[in-house]
């Protein structure tokens, strides 16, 4: 009863198995063991089921091509010693006679070879090779005396005489000549096989409970060898995945196993920058929304509790303080539209020179009355395709830039020249510079070349983030170039229009 319950349990789980969503420790093995009996098949095929249809056609094969070297040489003057050596070699009966049966060569090598045939079957195999072109072969069994020997009573010997049925195959073959026609007839004898087929049965059994379990155990061992390392990695991803980032191990083991490993932990470390950023995103954000909070209520309230103070110089603290806060706002949602592809480009056509004069001229009303100056190099003005809001919010932002890190003189240059049918706007300031490790950082939001953050004299504080994604947006090469204590230059380019055409 027991037993029926664990064979009824096992067929169960049988029925249960999926291979397709099994693991590389069952799959591996299961793989090595369908290709071990899938070549074991294929010799039970060849060694067992077919050998004897293989052995026979083999046989045959060689027969015919013996036969027909000797018709193809019946009338030389060596065709005796070349039956000869056919007969020995090949070990089949040889006689070559004329149309009436008459020997002219013959070549037998085995003693129990029968060259003798009878008037009838003489003239029914060159009847088949008539009707068969000249040439004829055929495989049949017949039967031959066996001789034993009885050596029951001592004083005398006796031979028994049985009768065994062989398999044979015969060639005939008729050559016409000038002179003479030949008979060529040749005859092998089919070993029988039923006791070599067995012994080879026998070995495959051994080879094949042999290669199973042997493949059975290789596959569990390269499996182990695959998964540990995998199985190390997956710790690792669950790790990044529950929100430790700490993974700073190199997992050793095959080439990709490796490579799989280094690229876990630069994401583990990329993650772990992202986080940084994001909490330096919300301590920045937070502490750029309540300065202008702070100083509203303030000045708010100083003008509710005290008349005096209700000037149109606080008032207009509060509206600077307003808009300050609006930009905010504002860069924070276009940064969330360009990052998740909501906002889209609308090109067209237009001047550049133009869009870039109208910047400036906005950036003076704010910056003026701090002594701040924009200069503009251009020489004409010049048209390209690009859409011309967002561009004009890269302008804004990268000058914006310039003025909140220029030097002391409080200058920035916009450049504007033309190479190779494409136009170039650099903003130039004249600033403290970046170090060349941080250049890449500082597109990021909120970056700062130092770890403290301050609010910036005009914009929002990300406006670089912004920039990066409009240009790579409108598919622009844009960089940026710095030097200590000179200063730093931002650059884009755009395609130059010829609206002349």
């Amino acid at each position: 009863m027991k037993l029926k319950n664990k064979i009824k349990s096992l067929l169960d789980k049988l029925k249960q198995f999926d291979l397709k969503n099994s693991s590389i420790k069952v799959k591996l093995p299961f793989y090595l063991l369908v290709f071990v009996l899938t070549t074991l098949i294929l010799l039970w095929l060849v060694e067992v089921v077919f050998f004897e249809n293989i052995y026979t056609f083999v046989k045959q094969d060689s027969l015919t091509r013996a036969g027909n070297r000797i018709v193809e040489e019946v009338d030389k003057k060596h065709a005796d010693k070349l039956i000869e050596k056919i007969s020995r070699e090949d070990d089949v009966c040889v006689a070559v006679t004329d149309e009436f049966g008459n020997s002219i060569y013959s070549g037998i090598n085995n003693r129990d070879c029968n060259a003798k045939i009878s008037l009838d079957d003489f003239m029914l195999r060159i009847h088949d090779a008539q009707i068969h072109n000249g040439i004829y072969v055929n495989t049949f069994f017949k039967e031959e005396p066996v001789f034993d020997i009885n050596a029951s009573d001592p004083g005398s010997i006796k031979f028994k005489q049985t009768m065994r049925i062989i398999k044979q195959i015969s060639y005939t073959g008729i050559v016409h000549t000038e002179n003479r026609t030949y008979i060529v007839m040749l005859d092998a004898r089919l070993t029988p096989l039923d006791s070599t087929v067995d012994l080879i049965r026998i070995l495959l059994v051994m080879v094949t409970v042999i290669l199973s379990l042997f493949a059975l155990w290789l596959g569990w061992l390269l499996s182990k060898q695959i998964t540990k390392p995998l199985l190390t990695i997956t710790e690792q991803a669950q790790q990044l995945a529950s929100g430790d980032y700490d993974v700073h191990q190199i997992v050793n083991g095959y080439r990709e196993v490796q490579k799989l490993s280094v690229t876990l932990n630069q994401a583990a470390e990329d993650l772990q920058q992202v986080e940084k950023l994001r909490n330096e995103l919300i301590a920045n954000i937070s502490h750029d929304l309540r300065t202008p909070l702070t100083m509203i209520s303030g000045y708010a309230e100083m003008m509710r509790d005290l008349p005096g103070e209700n000037t149109p110089e606080n008032i207009q603290v509060i509206l600077d303080e307003t808009n300050h806060l609006s930009r905010l706002v504002n860069d924070v949602l276009d940064l969330s539209k360009l990052r998740s592809g909501a906002s889209e480009c609308t090109l067209k056509t237009y001047c550049i020179t133009d869009s870039i004069l109208a910047v400036i001229e906005r950036l003076q009303a704010l910056t003026s009355q701090e002594g701040y100056h924009i200069h503009f190099d251009y020489h004409d003005k010049v048209y390209t395709e690009a859409d011309e809001l967002q561009i004009s919010q890269v302008l804004y932002n990268l000058c914006t830039n310039a003025i909140n890190y220029t030097g002391e003189d409080k200058t920035v240059r916009i450049v504007q020249s033309i190479h190779d049918q494409t136009i170039k706007i650099a903003i130039i300031d004249t600033g403290e510079g970046i170090r060349e490790e941080e250049i890449d950082k500082i597109w990021e939001r909120y970056y700062r070349t130092n770890s403290d953050h301050t609010r910036a004299k005009v914009g929002s504080g990300i406006g670089l983030s912004i920039v990066k994604r409009i240009l790579e947006q409108h598919h622009a090469q844009f960089g940026v170039s710095s030097e200590l204590n000179k200063g730093t230059t931002f650059w884009f380019e755009l395609p130059l229009k010829d609206i002349s055409k």
